[in-house]
């Protein structure tokens, strides 16, 4: 799944997801409205200034409530836990470089990595 301008940033971060950049991402209904959706980001490239990356829902469906999860984050010089959100009445994750959501993703050229999942309930 590569759609373009499914990939954004807040504040003035602008990030580069071509569509080399995104591995087996995949999502899949479990039951009902339960998504269960897989994203793995491999050697994006991140510029400005933001502390999220947001990916767009699949398929054009809301969120219908909050819902957190862990992600793995790799970078030059830090390697850790994000966290990833999808917030009720919004049609995006937000991925969080780590367990404050308030640290800024540092300027990097093709050398960001992000693994994770997520089960939302949508609408």
């Amino acid at each position: 799944w590569y759609a373009s301008g499914g990939f954004t940033g807040g504040g003035t971060w602008v990030g580069t997801v071509d569509t080399g950049n995104v591995g087996p991402f995949r999502y899949t209904f479990l039951a009902g409205k339960t998504m269960l959706i897989w994203f793995p980001l491999n050697a994006t490239t991140i510029s400005g200034v933001g502390a999220d990356l947001r990916i767009k829902v699949p398929g054009g469906y809301t969120v219908a409530r909050t819902v957190r999860d862990f992600m793995t984050v790799a970078q030059p010089g830090f390697d850790g836990v994000g966290v990833v959100i999808a917030t009720a009445a919004t049609t995006r994750l937000d991925l969080y470089r780590d367990l404050t959501f308030g640290t800024n993703w540092p300027a990097s050229t093709n050398s960001t990595y992000l693994t994770g999942k997520i089960m939302i309930e949508v609408q």
